[in-house]
């Protein structure tokens, strides 16, 4: 009935002030460190899985060596400018800012991981092909992974009370 939904929504619009969706600066680097959140720069040396002769994917991944050789963490984000085939986060420094596990495909996902804030990967092997991988560190992101911890908080908040 509306008289229930009425209330309901009253009732969850006052538990839901109560959510605090705002945490102290530390709390967030330690659950960004930990993982809950992940965000990372990549440079992608495209090699597909079909169609390319061992030499030719061979000589894909020696490029691929030769960039790695060159990044730090300073000059990566125009290194990914420079270098990076992949057109979702080429213009951006190779920038994905903040994204759940999940969203990446496994290798990508385990070396990002395994990387520590401030980290760059060796050469990790995906079906798109190459990928140097760098896991920045809070200071970097520190704006879209607030806002995304910010979110899932409030979501888990939301599941939990329904």
């Amino acid at each position: 009935s509306r008289l229930a939904e009425a209330r309901m929504k009253k009732l969850y619009d006052a538990v839901s002030k109560t959510w605090d969706t705002t945490t102290n600066e530390g709390q967030l680097e330690a659950r960004y460190n930990q993982g809950e959140v992940l965000s990372a720069r990549h440079i992608l040396i495209a090699a597909p899985q079909q169609g390319l002769s061992t030499a030719a994917r061979d000589s894909i991944r020696r490029v691929a060596e030769g960039v790695r050789r060159q990044v730090t963490a300073a000059n990566f984000a125009d290194m990914a400018k420079k270098y990076s085939m992949d057109p979702g986060s080429k213009d951006k420094g190779g920038l994905y800012e903040a994204f759940p596990r999940g969203m990446m495909v496994g290798e990508f996902e385990k070396a990002l991981v395994a990387l520590p804030p401030g980290g760059i990967s060796g050469l990790v092997q995906t079906d798109f092909g190459y990928h140097i991988i760098y896991r920045p560190k809070f200071a970097e992101v520190r704006d879209p992974v607030r806002a995304a911890l910010s979110g899932r908080q409030g979501q888990v908040a939301e599941s939990t009370y329904m």
